[in-house]
C-alpha cells in the first residue's frame, strides 16, 4: 500500500526539528490536521507514536483544531497496547483545550485512572493532574476526591512528583477559595 506524503515526512526522522517542520506546515489548516490525525488514529505503531508528538505540538498552538477529534483521541488513549507516547501527548494537549461538557466525565475518569496507577509514567500523571485541576471549575464536587487521590500518592512519590503534587494541591485550594 502506498503511503501518503505526510506519512513519509513523519517517518523520515524522529526529532524535534521534524515535529516543528510538519507542525508549521499544518499550521491551523484543518484538512492537513485531519491527515495527521489519520496517522495518529490509524497508523502503525511507529507512525502513530510520531504523529502523537506532532498532534501535541499543533494542538498547543491551535487548540481549536482538536475540537472535532476529542472523542477519537479519548478512544485512542484508552486502547490497550498503544505506545505510551500516544497517551502522554494526548493528555499533554488536553491541558490546552476546553473540554466539552459531554466529554468531561470521560476525561475525568481517564485522568483519575492515570493518576491512581503507580506504573503510569510521571509525565502522564502530571498532565492528568493538571487536567483534573481545570475540571474542578466545571465539576467542583470532585475536589475532595482529587485531593484524596493526590495525597494518597505523596508518601511514595519522588521529589519531582511530590513538587507537582504540592503545586496541584495549591491550585485546587485557590479554585476552592473562589
Amino acid at each position: 500500500m502506498k503511503s501518503s506524503p505526510i506519512e513519509d515526512e513523519i517517518l523520515k526522522e524522529h526529532s524535534r526539528r521534524q515535529v516543528v517542520k510538519i507542525g508549521s506546515w499544518i499550521g491551523n489548516n484543518r484538512k492537513r490536521f485531519g491527515q495527521l490525525m489519520k496517522c495518529y488514529l490509524q497508523g502503525d505503531f511507529v507512525l502513530a507514536q510520531r504523529s502523537a508528538w506532532i498532534m501535541s505540538y499543533c494542538g498547543e498552538r491551535n487548540p481549536s483544531l482538536l475540537a472535532e477529534w476529542l472523542p477519537s483521541i479519548l478512544c485512542k488513549i484508552q486502547e490497550k497496547g498503544n505506545h505510551i507516547a500516544l497517551k502522554r501527548n494526548a493528555l499533554r494537549v488536553l491541558q490546552f483545550v476546553t473540554i466539552p461538557r459531554k466529554l468531561l466525565g470521560s476525561v475525568i475518569t481517564i485522568c483519575f485512572d492515570e493518576v491512581e496507577r503507580s506504573d503510569t509514567p510521571i509525565s502522564v500523571r502530571v498532565y492528568a493532574m493538571n487536567i483534573l485541576v481545570k475540571a474542578v471549575n466545571d465539576e467542583p464536587e470532585i475536589v475532595h476526591e482529587i485531593l484524596a487521590v493526590i495525597r494518597q500518592m505523596q508518601p511514595d512519590a519522588g521529589p519531582g512528583l511530590n513538587a507537582c503534587i504540592r503545586r496541584t494541591i495549591k491550585q485546587i485550594e485557590k479554585v476552592q477559595e473562589r
